[in-house]
């Protein structure tokens, strides 16, 4: 009774969740507050988040007028329905009128290009453009115009922090064709050794289990797979906000996930020795479904381990036993008084099937939504073809007769007949006299 209880208690914050993952990824990372004037002549509108309760979701709803000339300050960009809005504040800094307004109405103050500080540093060892297209700005935001130069996929840059000028995602470019500021958001650059602090041995990483290539930081369409278990040797870190890693494996080149992938720990003593106290297996993937390689290990069991990952909020622990290597599910902070290590399995494998119920109803609305699709394409087909056979009657009504015209050529082929026969006999009569 306890365990359905925690899980239907689990199952409503999940669907809590979801509603405030809606929310939040309404947010979006800071910019360096500038400040930007309206340019268009007729002026532009503001607009601001409501709550649509019939539709359920949040929606931009237009709420008044700026004059062309007004000054407002923006503190974050963010791109809203294929639109790029700014969010400012209508009185006060931090007020709660937050309003937005599209950054193609506005003018940023400054004309120049925002310099790089002496403050400034280098990221990582490399830096390497990832997607075509990606453009440089006089400054950091995208309100600010653009230098003209456009990076096309694999260009290597120069990327500088510079605390005293950039916004979040904003970073200074250095490039064989010139300099800017560049937004490193959606897994547009990848960095090599982002973090200088950690050692080569602390940015060896594994997967924990079967890894999923993804084509872009939406990770939606699945271009590749890495096996479990495998070493992932040439990667990039890419921004924060997309968590994840740019990775290329056997001719494959993608993102994935942060939770699928394993990090060397650090937390560990240098030994790299964890014991276990409590009765603990070892399976070959980090995954509760996968095989399980030992059943069973004994009390106080030290174990040699290497790599950590998170995984829907369970930490796996890669380890080795008596030469056997494998991942380990690390319960301690989740052991309770009460709760056994069997308890804990037990309400996972739960969360597991709630998860694959999950994922079986979005596979019956991609199926459903293929089909609607289908129907819809045999609609629009079925019209044309209806408007095909119209058009066909169209033509058709040109060239055909109706029965009323055939009775009337028929009775006009007659009286012609009639004619004929009666003037035939009248000659024949006159003749013979």
């Amino acid at each position: 009774m306890k365990n359905k209880l925690l899980f239907i208690m689990v199952l409503i914050l999940a669907l809590i969740s979801i509603q405030i993952a809606v929310f939040a990824d309404m947010d979006a990372p800071s910019v360096k507050p500038y400040t930007a004037t309206i340019s268009v002549v007729d002026g532009a509108d503001y607009y601001r988040y409501v709550y649509d309760e019939t539709l359920k979701e949040s929606r931009l709803e237009k709420d008044g007028k700026l004059k062309y000339g007004d000054t407002i300050t923006i503190h974050y960009e963010q791109e809203i329905e294929d639109e790029l809005y700014g969010h400012y504040y209508l009185d006060e800094e931090y007020a709660s009128s937050a309003y937005y307004v599209k950054i193609s109405d506005i003018k940023v103050l400054e004309e120049k290009q925002i310099e790089l500080s002496k403050n400034s540093s280098k990221v990582g060892t490399k830096s390497v453009v990832l997607q075509d297209g990606v453009e440089l700005y006089k400054g950091p935001a995208y309100g600010y115009e653009k230098e003209g130069t456009v990076l096309k996929k694999g260009t290597e840059i120069e990327l500088y922090n510079d605390n005293e000028n950039a916004g979040n995602p904003w970073f200074f470019a250095k490039t064989s064709n010139g300099s800017g500021w560049i937004c490193i958001l959606n897994g547009t650059v990848g960095i090599k050794d982002a973090y200088d602090e950690y050692s080569e041995k602390d940015k060896e990483i594994i997967s924990g289990k079967e890894v999923k290539v993804y084509k872009d930081t939406t990770y939606t369409k699945v271009i590749g797979k890495i096996p479990a278990n495998t070493k992932i040797e040439n990667y990039l870190e890419i921004d924060d906000w997309s968590w994840g890693l740019y990775v290329e494996h056997n001719g494959v080149s993608g993102y994935v996930r942060h939770e699928d992938y394993a990090t060397n720990m650090t937390w560990l003593e240098e030994s790299m020795e964890y014991i276990v106290d409590y009765p603990a297996k070892i399976y070959k993937e980090a995954d509760l479904r996968s095989e399980v390689l030992v059943d069973e290990l004994p009390l106080e069991t030290k174990l040699e381990a290497t790599y950590a990952v998170n995984t829907k909020m369970i930490t796996w622990i890669y380890v080795t036993y008596n030469g056997v290597s494998g991942w380990l599910f690390n319960v301690d902070e989740l052991l309770s008084e009460g709760e056994t290590y069997q308890d804990i399995l037990d309400r996972e494998l739960e969360y597991y099937e709630l998860e694959e119920d999950s994922t079986e109803i979005e596979d019956i609305e991609d199926e459903v939504a293929s089909d609607e699709k289908i129907e819809n394409e045999n609609v629009v087909n079925k019209d044309l073809q209806n408007d095909e056979v119209v058009a066909n009657e169209a033509d058709a009504t040109l060239y055909s007769i109706s029965g009323t015209q055939i009775v009337l050529i028929c009775i006009g082929f007659a009286v012609v007949l009639a004619l004929t026969v009666f003037v035939t006999i009248i000659l024949v009569n006159k003749k013979q006299k």
